[in-house]
């Protein structure tokens, strides 16, 4: 099972030195992928920024958006980012996609909620242009210096969300908290899904949830400042913080006892120490 080391640039108040000080530790350590959240209402570096980063400065770990809130950007500017970032790290770039559900993102960006889905579908439409290694659709030209396929997962846990699994995606990646019960339910219906549908082998399943180890207050700080609108939701993700190493492992125990292919870990305190920390607890 792969384990992924979320950076801390989602943290307000992180800067670029915490993110490449963690993307070295966290291929130093063995982590198997480097991931960012994607936010525009919200003082942290945007996901691409901190995966170009992190890709500058190593050499073997997956770089994953996990995710980019896909209908916030037009179709062509996210199939150049993608493919900007896939050739910058030599292939290493998987891009996970949501619809969104901050509202506050939405204003931030001038771009409408309402029929965010119908663009994520046209959306994902011409973005298998990009990620199968290809040429913009639009123009039809090279739009970046090295073509790299970009495996692509999407969040999301609506009906929609299993559709376009299927039809457009590589596989799932589930929310920011853990639901076990939930979890295994759905991945089991997606490989049924999968299988009907006659696609190859079984959908990619990555789990990922937000980690302060031996720093519970602070961690629960950001967590609920993080995900403050969504009122309904933020509770809940605030009370599934991991904070001990116990709690890491098995983590990583349970999901893939579900048989879930990777596991990130989200940064919820800078501080560099929480690579060690977290690497000692699951990795050894």
């Amino acid at each position: 099972m792969k384990i992924g080391l979320g950076l801390p640039g989602n943290i307000a108040g992180s800067t670029g030195n915490d993110i490449v000080e963690w993307a070295r530790a966290g291929e130093q350590r063995g982590f198997d992928a480097l991931a960012a959240t994607d936010r525009f209402a919200y003082p942290s570096h945007g996901c691409f920024t901190q995966l170009a980063a992190a890709a500058a400065v190593t050499t073997r770990p997956e770089l994953m958006s996990n995710i980019i809130l896909g209908p916030l950007y037009p179709t062509g500017v996210l199939q150049k980012l993608a493919a900007d970032l896939a050739s910058l790290s030599g292939g290493r770039f998987v891009a996970g996609i949501g619809v969104g559900g901050r509202p506050d993102d939405f204003v931030e960006t001038g771009a409408a909620m309402e029929g965010r889905g119908a663009r994520l579908d046209a959306t994902l439409q011409e973005f298998a242009d990009v990620t199968t290694g290809g040429t913009s659709t639009r123009g039809g030209t090279a739009i970046t210096g090295q073509s790299h396929p970009i495996p692509v997962v999407l969040g999301g846990t609506v009906a929609a969300t299993w559709r376009r699994v299927v039809a457009y995606a590589d596989g799932w990646t589930a929310g920011s908290y853990r639901d076990y019960d939930a979890a295994g339910r759905i991945a089991e219906d997606l490989r049924r899904r999968w299988t009907e549908a006659g696609r190859a082998g079984t959908p990619l399943l990555i789990a990922c949830c937000n980690v302060a180890l031996r720093e519970r207050e602070r961690g629960r700080d950001h967590v609920g400042s993080y995900y403050a609108a969504h009122p309904g939701f933020v509770d809940r993700v605030v009370d599934d913080l991991v904070t001990t190493a116990r709690e890491a492992r098995d983590t990583v125990r349970r999901f893939g006892d579900l048989g879930f292919d990777s596991v990130n870990f989200h940064a919820a305190v800078p501080d560099l120490d929480q690579v060690e920390r977290l690497a000692d607890a699951v990795l050894g």
